[in-house]
């Protein structure tokens, strides 16, 4: 009986080791075989459901279901569109060579290796998708933008590779370590919202970017910023930042989002007379005089605060928005110079009198 026991299980063995091996040729085969789409559109009854599903996806993109007239319109594409279409598998995608722009948005992808083949890709949205691995993307060196956002990448290293970037996006990811971005110089615009990121030290050497955006993550050190004098808009709402002297030096700055964090001295921000847009709403500030200089001013939030004097403002000719709900201001008089106003946000504070001054009284709100 034990030998009968060897020798089934030998014969188990011997059977799920063909069967594997089976496996591995059919896959290998079947990689070799789909070369061109018309490949994969002629065997969609051998592919998985997903991959079937994409294949279908394509053929509408195609406006036919003629495999070969669908092989020849896609394959001519250089810009290809499949936002919001649940498309989870993209191996059907891997021989469109041509392709320089691809979007897919809102999709249900995890694997993105079979996109490696792309390699004339300049721009690539992922944007919504439920990826984790990005390796895959580091050999798409042409890329000039990169669109990552709202997965869960943790690792960044495999971007480090692709110096054409001059845009990326990986907001809302589980990026906690930034040092492999050092490494892309042609950057204009960085986009890392809503991630883990506390130290910003590596983004020190990106001395082309314009556009910044680091809100809802855990900085509190934003010195590395100050070489970044090429910056034109900064956001860096939702953080937990109080020393905001290293923004002195951005003098080329013209959007500034400081929204909810711990700030009580603003007088760094007199330097930036360029700032057309500031929000300072949800911090600790109680002196507002360092904004008097700032004359360009369109827009100005200052709402959430601890603000009592308001009359440095006065000098604000040009703003045509001004909040300020949620402080304790008395006096609103200082206000009336501001005749560029169509809005002037008030509520909740200690006004001696309600007494618009503005030319239009429906543009003050003083209460909810």
């Amino acid at each position: 009986m034990k030998q009968y026991g060897k020798l089934m299980n030998g014969v188990a063995l011997a059977v799920v080791s063909a069967a594997m091996m089976l496996t591995s040729q059919t896959v290998v085969a079947q990689e070799r075989e789909f070369e061109s789409f018309a490949d994969w559109c002629n065997n969609q009854a051998s592919l998985n459901s997903d991959a079937q599903h994409t294949v279908k996806v394509l053929l509408e993109k195609a406006e036919t279901s003629n495999c070969q007239l669908a092989e020849e319109k896609l394959s001519s594409l250089t810009e290809l569109i499949l936002e919001s279409n649940e498309i989870r598998d993209v191996s059907p995608l891997s021989s469109l060579t041509n392709l320089t722009e691809l979007n897919l948005y809102n999709n249900q992808i995890v694997d993105v290796s079979p996109l490696s083949s792309l390699t004339n890709l300049t721009e690539l949205r992922l944007s919504i998708n439920q990826i984790v691995d990005i390796s895959p993307v580091s050999s798409l060196s042409s890329l000039t933008g990169l669109d990552l956002s709202d997965n869960e990448v943790v690792d960044v290293s495999p971007v480090s590779s692709l110096s054409s970037l001059t845009w990326l996006n990986l907001g809302g990811n589980e990026i906690a370590d930034v040092s492999p971005l050092s490494s892309l110089r042609n950057l204009t615009e960085l986009y890392l919202s809503d991630n883990k990121i506390v130290d910003i030290s590596p983004l020190s050497s990106l001395s082309s970017l314009t556009e910044l955006n680091l809100q809802f993550n855990e900085l509190r050190d934003i010195s590395p910023l100050s070489s970044l004098s090429s910056l034109t808009e900064l956001d860096l709402a939702y953080n937990e930042i109080k020393d905001i002297s290293p923004v002195f030096s951005l003098s080329s700055l013209i959007e500034l989002n400081l929204l909810a964090n711990e700030i009580v001295d603003i007088s760094p921000l007199s330097s930036l007379s360029s700032l057309t847009w500031l929000n300072l709403g949800g911090n600790e500030i109680v002196e507002v005089s360092p904004l008097s200089s700032l004359i360009n001013l369109i827009y100005l939030d200052l709402a959430g605060n601890e603000i009592v004097d308001v009359s440095p403002l006065s000098s604000l000719i040009n703003l045509t928005e001004l909040y300020l709900g949620y402080n304790q201001i008395v006096d609103i008089s200082p206000l009336s110079s501001l005749s560029s106003l169509t809005w002037l946000n008030l509520e909740e504070n200690q006004l001696t009198n309600r007494i618009c001054p503005l030319q239009e009284q429906q543009m003050c709100k003083f209460s909810d």
